[in-house]
């Protein structure tokens, strides 16, 4: 008898009944799940590249307009500007920046026709929240990496003319800026 009852209060009580039901849900929605996590994935790996393009271009002329601003004769790409060449290089950034946005904004569009469930907004915050740390040391990684290798004092000429070679032997060899030496 006491099997008995012991069955029929397993039988009868409603929090049993939807408990195996809710398993059975959830072992079916595992496939569901699965492949939104990996679309959740693509989707942020796609929106951080096109904050990454997007933010380049300004990161750039940030770092030209200082160098330029400064005057500095150590860095190769700025040495030997002009006011026009400075003027030219900002409006290639900004046709860039300006090409880039349009990108972005059209696979943010896209992507909420896809799946209306995200917001590109806050897979953007939350890997920005989450990954900050990395992002700024990549960026001044990158940044250190590029303008080292336009720097004079490396001696690294990308353009591989190594022009102080040629006034190694004058005595009245002058350094101009940049790479650029006044034999």
């Amino acid at each position: 008898m006491e099997t008995r009852e012991t069955t029929d209060w397993r039988s009868t009580d409603p929090s049993m009944r939807k408990r195996s039901t809710s398993i059975f849900h959830a072992v079916v929605d595992v496939n569901q799940i699965h492949k939104q996590g990996t679309a959740l994935f693509i989707a942020a790996t796609l929106l951080q590249r096109e904050l990454i393009e997007t933010t380049m271009p300004i990161q750039a002329a940030i770092i030209l307009t200082i160098l330029y601003a400064s005057g500095a004769k150590s860095n190769d790409s700025v040495s030997s500007w002009t006011d026009d060449d400075y003027i030219k290089t900002m409006m290639y950034l900004g046709l860039d920046l300006f090409l880039e946005g349009i990108v972005f904004f059209f696979t943010v569009i896209i992507l909420k026709q896809i799946y209306p469930r995200f917001s590109a907004i806050k897979i953007v915050a939350g890997l920005f929240r989450k990954h900050k740390v990395e992002f700024a040391l990549l960026t001044f990684g990158s940044w250190s990496t590029v303008l080292l290798m336009q720097s004079t004092y490396s001696g690294m000429d990308m353009s591989l003319e190594f022009s102080w070679l040629d006034c190694y032997d004058h005595p009245n060899r002058t350094w101009v800026g940049g790479f650029d030496w006044d034999c």
